[in-house]
């Protein structure tokens, strides 16, 4: 996908209001949406000093003069990263195979595709505040988008991909070790016989949900921000019922055609060949799906012990067990 993310992020290069965006409002949307470890190589690799988390190293950068070359420089290097990761970063992806409509439809729906790239139907007040990557970074403007309706914030053509980025916030709630020295000293002699204290710390996190519409395959494909492993699956499955949801909106608005029943895209005719190749590295993961109408509709995934074997020549595997 290396010329994918490329050419996508020269499209996006002249993103509106850049010249008045500052370093540090761009290292707070970083801190919010990046592990520290890659923004911080970002920002190492342009000369400015980082800290051992983003607590540090936003106070670094809050002392930086934000009118010189050098940080107007390295505030367009961390924008294309924030770009990048906003479409392919910690994303987790479903394909949904548009052969499922009629031809009328699927005219129809291509018709509206282009419309929407004219006059793209984005909130226009939201853009203006927050031009694309950026997004608000306190937790109380965070909060009141908790699971709120997904914005619409661009839409743009990449060869023959139309691109529809939302924007929507994750709360979830994330432990956090604590020392037992930092409490009063009351509270301290009660607590100071437990040798792990653990606090629940609510979280809240900006993310971009990218609806790709593949015409010439025919396929939607849908990808949807995992801001951390701390994040339920429930919370992920809710936020991508809803911006299927916000993206079928607007085409049924536009055009009249749903996409919501649309099935899923079936790899397993392409997945198959590649099982049974022995030379196409190692079976490592057992998964299981079931997802017929009579069934529980389950899913799971066991991952084998022994490090280096390959499934395919586990006698218990090959018996069907």
């Amino acid at each position: 996908r290396l010329h994918t993310v490329l050419t996508e992020r020269d499209a996006m290069s002249n993103v509106h209001g850049d010249d008045e965006i500052t370093l540090s409002k761009v290292v707070e949307v970083m801190a919010r949406r990046l592990n520290h470890l890659v923004g911080a190589r970002c920002l190492r690799s342009n000369g400015v000093a980082v800290g051992r988390n983003w607590t540090e190293t936003l106070a670094k950068v809050s002392k930086i003069n934000q009118d010189t070359p050098l940080a107007k420089n390295v505030t367009q290097q961390a924008l294309e990263l924030l770009r990048v990761h906003s479409l392919i970063g910690n994303k987790r992806v479903t394909w949904y195979d548009l052969k499922g409509l009629n031809a009328d439809m699927v005219t129809s729906f291509s018709s509206w595709l282009d419309k929407a790239l004219v006059s793209p139907p984005v909130d226009e007040s939201w853009v203006t505040q927050y031009p694309f990557p950026l997004t608000p970074t306190d937790d109380a403007s965070l909060r009141t988008f908790d699971r709120s309706k997904p914005k619409l914030v661009k839409v743009w053509q990449e060869g023959a991909h139309t691109y529809f980025q939302f924007f929507s916030v994750r709360t979830y709630n994330e432990r956090v070790e604590l020392a037992p020295t930092s409490f009063s000293e009351d509270a301290y002699e009660n607590i100071r016989q437990y040798s792990q204290i653990i606090g629940i710390k609510q979280k809240f996190a900006p993310c971009f949900d990218t609806v790709v519409v593949d015409r010439s395959e025919q396929r939607i494909e849908l990808r949807v921000d995992v801001p951390s492993a701390h994040v339920p699956s429930e919370i992920q499955q809710i936020a991508s019922q809803h911006v299927l949801a916000s993206f079928n909106a607007l085409s049924y608005e536009g055009c009249r055609t749903s996409i919501v029943g649309l099935s899923a895209f079936d790899f397993f005719p392409m997945l198959l060949p590649l099982y049974r190749d022995n030379a196409a590295g190692k079976v490592s993961t057992l998964g299981f799906a079931a997802y017929a109408e009579d069934s529980a509709s389950n899913n799971t995934g066991r991952p084998i012990r022994k490090k280096g074997h390959d499934l395919r020549q586990d006698k218990f595997h090959k018996s069907g067990a």
